[in-house]
């Protein structure tokens, strides 16, 4: 069985996005698949600050919520993703 991961990046809970990637949601898991939902809006996370030490060690130096983010990325079998055009 895959396992896909949906990343939510509208800062919308009940807009177009979240609805369309919703409905890819229940058709993957209709599908046979394993989704793992995440919605961007509820994490903290920082931009990127330039310290590098993610050239030295592979991962970020900054530690919020992204680096729970990158491990599902790295382990999940496909990626979806929800993002709104303005």
């Amino acid at each position: 069985m895959a396992t896909l991961l949906a990343i939510y990046g509208s800062p919308r809970r009940k807009g177009n996005t979240t609805l369309l990637l919703k409905r890819a949601v229940k058709g993957a898991r209709e599908a046979g698949a394993g989704v793992e939902e995440i919605a961007l809006r509820d994490l903290k996370m920082s931009p990127c600050l330039e310290i590098y030490g993610c050239k030295e060690t592979g991962r970020c130096a900054i530690k919020d919520d992204f680096q729970a983010v990158y491990d599902k990325l790295l382990a999940c079998d496909g990626l979806m993703l929800g993002s709104p055009n303005f």
